[in-house]
């Protein structure tokens, strides 16, 4: 296996990571919210996409995940990451010749 396909692997591998803690750091603020504002109803938007649902019924608080958003989140970020590593590579290698 070459190093370039070694070096994108890794990329892919680490949105996942990325994009969980995204949702974590949310899903987190949002409960928070819930408890301090008296809000019934709370969904957590990223890039557009409606990733987490919490709703209260009464003195409970619960959420739900959107698995398909989730995913989508996902694999943005490991584009994201992607196109970043992969441009600061070239950036700052220029002299390697790509054989495409």
């Amino acid at each position: 296996m070459t190093h370039r396909w070694l070096r994108l692997g890794v990329e892919l591998l680490a949105g996942i990571p990325v994009a969980m803690m995204i949702i974590f750091i949310g899903v987190a603020v949002g409960y928070f919210l819930m408890q301090v504002l008296p809000a019934t109803h709370f969904n957590l938007h990223v890039l557009g996409l409606s990733v987490y649902q919490i709703s209260r019924q009464g003195r409970s608080v619960s959420g739900q995940l959107n698995m398909k958003s989730a995913q989508e989140l996902g694999v943005f970020c490991s584009l994201a990451i992607v196109l970043v590593s992969e441009s600061c590579y070239t950036i700052w290698h220029p002299r390697v010749q790509h054989k495409f």
